[in-house]
């Protein structure tokens, strides 16, 4: 049997991990961890094409679980979001699981749709 590809089963292992989030929460949530330094929420609304007052709910919610923390950015008036411990502990478990995982694509035959 065919291991599960790695988008698969990184979501599976996030709705282990934290069943609650959404989807809108889990793409806040890989925003953050794909960068090193805090990530300004402002940022986080361009980048995910989210309004400002969602990207504000899902940062509660991310940080209320204890996968972020949230901190006043270098201009003092803006917020931006990091990795806490745990949340960093999830990005390694994401990381390790994406690098030993099946692509999407398998060597099946590719099926081809027929025009109607």
């Amino acid at each position: 049997m065919r291991r599960r590809n790695a988008v698969l089963q990184g979501l599976e292992h996030l709705r282990q991990t934290a069943p609650a989030l959404t989807l809108g929460q889990i793409l806040v949530l890989l925003y953050i961890a794909d960068e090193e330094d805090p990530l300004p929420l402002i940022d986080i609304r361009w980048r995910a094409n989210l309004s400002a007052i969602q990207v504000w709910r899902h940062a509660q919610v991310l940080a209320k679980a204890g996968l972020i923390s949230l901190s006043r950015w270098k201009m003092g008036a803006i917020v931006a979001a990091k990795l806490s411990p745990a949340g960093e502990g999830l990005r390694a478990e994401l990381d390790e699981i994406i690098l030993r995982s099946d692509p999407i694509q398998s060597d099946l035959p590719m099926r081809t749709h027929q025009a109607a």
